[in-house]
């Protein structure tokens, strides 16, 4: 493992992940839907823990020139189980500022997953590797969500010929 090119990396995440925080807080800060306010500041909480667990390994990495594997246990599940209420749906029409703001969030998340897989796939560090999958994993859960919220809203508009 090159430490030096692995720091690079993890710094690069760890500003994906605060692109992410910044973003979502913005959202929540923005938006009159209480529902999408508790996702989005979810969402930010949720980028803010990957931070955390990315600075931490920076510093492991830095201090023990290897990766810790402790810190490698994420639950992506749990937030893909996030139902959402109808109100969510009825609240946001087809072009409204929260619809884009979604579509935008999904853009975030296919970066962030891609990033990290492709980071997974490269190394031949077993650590490293495991901890960008499980990143992959819980950005890719994100985008689900998102998707599904996505999906549903547009087919709202088609049917309300929203548009």
């Amino acid at each position: 493992m090159n430490e030096q090119k692995a720091a690079e990396l993890l710094k690069k995440a760890i500003i994906l992940e605060k692109q992410g925080q910044a973003f979502y807080r913005s959202v929540s800060k923005t938006t009159a839907i209480d529902s999408l306010k508790k996702l989005f500041d979810r969402m930010a909480e949720e980028e803010k823990i990957h931070e955390n667990t990315l600075r931490t390994q920076l510093d492991y990495l830095i201090n023990k020139g290897e990766f810790d594997t402790d810190l490698l246990k994420n639950d992506p599940g749990e937030f893909a189980k996030i139902v959402f209420s109808a109100d969510i749906i009825k609240s946001i029409k087809g072009a409204d500022y929260e619809a884009s703001a979604i579509s935008a969030a999904m853009g975030l998340e296919i970066r962030s997953s891609e990033f990290y897989s492709e980071r997974a796939e490269a190394t031949d560090d077993a650590t490293e590797k495991e901890l960008f999958s499980s990143l992959a994993d819980w950005e890719s859960s994100h985008l689900k969500v998102l998707s599904d919220l996505n999906r549903r809203l547009l087919e709202q508009a088609l049917r309300e010929d929203v548009y």
